[in-house]
């Protein structure tokens, strides 16, 4: 090979090599820059990705044993709050654990650093007179014709009933679902008609229907 001819294989060899680099070099900035902006939007909009930390949350914490309602977000004042089926006492014995187990699900994200708080929605208190057996039996007769009542809804996952008079509909619902209103508009109509049904004291009774996520989401 003469010289002139290694001389352009050298060359050209530069150029590819030059070329393969460039685009390597193009491929990872441009990587970095839609990471960086997906980032910014995310900080600049961290309402509109709660909805899937509050869920994740959700199931873990349900998963651990707790007795979760109810998790959600709130950005003014920033905080993560999170509401437990029991009593004052079960609330203080969970509620350090829970707390460790949302830093540590929320530190990968951005609400990291908003404080935490844990509470019960109600704190059942039942007179020492008062025949728990005989309450408990009624509540399941009772649990169980809502259920019955709402077996073709399949985004009904839970129906339960505290002492408080409490009726919590758990379901799949996502509360941005356009949709999810009329169905928990319908869910609530059929609850009502079946405690009219069951007991004399329907007025009495609070009916939550809450998203895959644990929030309410009737009014």
């Amino acid at each position: 090979m003469s010289r002139k001819s290694l001389l352009l294989v050298c060359v050209l060899m530069v150029l590819v090599f030059s070329g393969l680099w460039l685009n390597k070099a193009y491929k990872f900035t441009r990587t970095e820059v839609i990471a960086k902006e997906n980032t910014k939007r995310i900080n600049q909009n961290p309402e509109k990705h709660s909805e899937k930390f509050t869920k994740k949350l959700y199931y873990v914490l349900k998963n651990e044993g707790y007795k979760v309602s109810s998790v959600g977000v709130q950005f003014e004042p920033k905080e993560i709050s999170i509401t437990v089926e029991g009593t004052k006492v079960y609330l203080s014995n969970v509620k350090m654990d829970m707390i460790n187990l949302t830093r540590e699900v929320s530190k990968s994200t951005n609400y990291g650093d908003y404080p935490i708080k844990v509470d019960v929605t109600k704190d059942i208190v039942v007179d020492d007179n008062v025949n728990i057996a005989k309450i408990n039996n009624e509540l399941n007769e009772l649990n169980m014709a809502i259920t019955m009542s709402l077996s073709d809804y399949k985004v009904v996952d839970n129906v339960s009933i505290d002492y408080q008079r409490l009726v919590t509909i758990q379901t799949s619902l996502v509360g941005s679902d356009a949709k999810a209103e009329k169905v928990v508009k319908k869910i609530e109509k059929v609850v009502l008609e079946t405690l009219q049904k069951e007991d004399a004291h329907y007025n009495s009774y609070q009916i939550d229907v809450k998203s895959q996520n644990g929030a309410k989401l009737n009014k």
